[in-house]
């Protein structure tokens, strides 16, 4: 394969002075593959690599071959403008410009990027020992469905609007419409979702993972992976870019193991994250408990274990709430977290009856998003004055039956 190889910070030290392993690592690669120079000092047509490097060192005639045999490149202004895309390569640097990066992810090879770094004393060993020949990295499409805000949407899209408690191994970049999350630079997992606007909110439309297909036989996402990785990438959004500390995402790990259905499916997070928006439109306008509402939207469905209908889900939801999350994890006290525990248990029974205005908002949220199933909800099946309103219809485009 072809291997593309910088020389200050990988073969030669900050000082100028030879990288430790510098002769063993020359001969192993060389001698097993197609090597190519990729510095500013092979560039425009110039070649003065060798002399660089051998300016204020001294080395052996078995070395100087061996650097004789790395054929030059011609490049202007990014080093990407030398990389044979269509053959398999390995990029071997100690820096990589941000414009850089992005032509390795349009061209599906980020991971084809190998970063040196000299203040281990074995950086070069331990490069011979490193898998070049495995698959270049395909991107897998997955259904994810992932709606913002245009409100929410700008902070992400401009903002990682701060960077307070960012975890240093991720990295969130957005290209035109495309956001790619990459663990680490030259990650092990990346993603990229590309987004649509659609009545004001913008909508994931493509959604890709990449690398994990490599550890399945048959190529292809299994059922876990794909909740596992949807759970993750909220996660990732949720906490970090938009700074949604709510413990339902702090707690990722849990949803990602024990989450019967998928993510994104109808009982999934856009179902929850909706159940929040219109629970909080009627807390506006009657008074009920905002903080009850969000953790009943985020949790009420989690007991479920089928998309089709399921008596008693919400006791199973609320049986699952008591034995992983503590009332003080929602910032709730005890008597909130009662209310959340009769509002989840009781919300899959057409029949349940509550004079508590809060409940009956939790209960209302749920019921006037079942447009997403085709359904308009029956105002006979309301509780609160406020969900049962024109006003609240219209501003949530539920037709009326006449």
């Amino acid at each position: 394969m072809n291997i593309y190889l910088d020389i200050d910070g990988v073969l030669l030290k900050k000082d100028g002075t030879l990288a430790n392993h510098f002769e063993e690592f020359l001969e192993f690669f060389v001698s097993n593959h197609n090597v190519f120079w990729l510095t500013t000092h092979c560039r425009g047509g110039e070649n003065n690599a060798i002399q660089h490097i051998t300016q204020y060192n001294e080395i052996s005639e078995g070395s100087l071959e061996l650097l004789q045999k790395i054929k030059p490149t011609n490049w202007e202004t990014l080093k990407t403008e030398a990389i044979d895309f269509s053959q398999s390569f390995a990029w071997i640097d100690d820096y990589a410009m941000d414009v850089e990066r992005k032509v390795l992810l349009e061209n599906n090879s980020l991971t084809c990027l190998h970063e040196v770094d000299l203040k281990e004393d074995d950086e070069l060993k331990n490069l011979m020992e490193v898998d070049f020949e495995r698959p270049a990295v395909i991107w897998q499409k997955f259904d994810f469905n992932l709606s913002f805000s245009k409100k929410d949407f700008e902070l992400v899209k401009k903002g990682f609007h701060s960077n307070e408690g960012m975890d240093e191994r991720w990295r969130f970049v957005f290209y035109g419409d495309t956001l790619y999350i990459i663990r680490h630079w030259t990650a092990w997992v990346n993603y990229k979702i590309r987004f649509r606007e659609r009545d004001g909110r913008y909508f994931a439309y493509d959604s890709f993972i990449s690398n994990l297909a490599e550890q399945n036989k048959k190529g292809e996402l299994t059922p876990f992976e794909k909740n596992y990785n949807v759970v993750f990438i909220i996660w990732l959004i949720e906490y970090y870019l938009l700074h949604n500390k709510k413990i339902f995402f702090n707690n990722a790990t849990w949803f990602q193991v024990n989450l019967k259905i998928p993510i994104d499916s109808i009982h999934g997070y856009s179902h929850w994250k909706k159940v929040e928006e219109i629970g909080h439109y009627l807390a506006d306008k009657n008074g009920a408990d905002k903080d009850i509402i969000s953790s009943f939207a985020f949790l009420h469905d989690i007991g479920r274990t089928t998309e089709a209908e399921e008596p008693m889900h919400g006791e199973k939801s609320a049986e699952i709430i008591k034995k992983i999350f503590r009332c003080k994890e929602f910032g709730l006290d005890s008597f909130q977290y009662d209310k959340l525990l009769e509002a989840v248990i009781n919300h899959d029974k057409v029949e349940a009856k509550s004079d508590d205005i809060t409940i009956q908002t939790c209960w209302d949220a749920d019921r006037l998003d079942l447009p997403r199933v085709n359904i308009i909800p029956d105002k006979n099946l309301l509780y609160t004055e406020i969900g049962k309103s024109d006003e609240t219809f219209a501003n949530f485009g539920i037709r009326k039956v006449d």
